[in-house]
């Protein structure tokens, strides 16, 4: 049975990782993929949106890596994926770009 989790969430995201020590024996690899896009202008984003942008895009990234690093005893890997949309920005998609740029540093 499937188990929904929110990886903007703290307490989400360590069960994530408890979860995965429990199952594996332990962590070797994370790879932080989450993301999401409004398709808004900067005067159509309304603030609540920036913020659930900027919290699955940019805070799950911290969130995950803050859980992950000490569950990686033996070492690992962590890969944050990043967007070209964080280098160069597209259209209708301030927030996303913005996340993206923040997180692809």
């Amino acid at each position: 049975m499937a188990v929904r989790a929110d990886v903007s969430e703290e307490a989400d995201c360590e069960r994530i990782v408890a979860t995965a020590v429990e199952t594996f024996g332990g962590l070797h690899v994370l790879f932080n993929n989450a993301g999401i896009i409004r398709r808004r202008t900067a005067l159509e984003t309304s603030v609540e949106e920036w913020d659930r942008v900027m919290a699955v895009n940019v805070r799950s990234v911290y969130l995950m890596c803050r859980f992950a690093v000490p569950a990686m005893t033996e070492g690992g890997s962590i890969v944050n994926t990043g967007s070209g949309w964080g280098l160069k920005g597209g259209g209708n998609a301030l927030s996303y770009c913005a996340s993206k740029a923040r997180s692809s540093t």
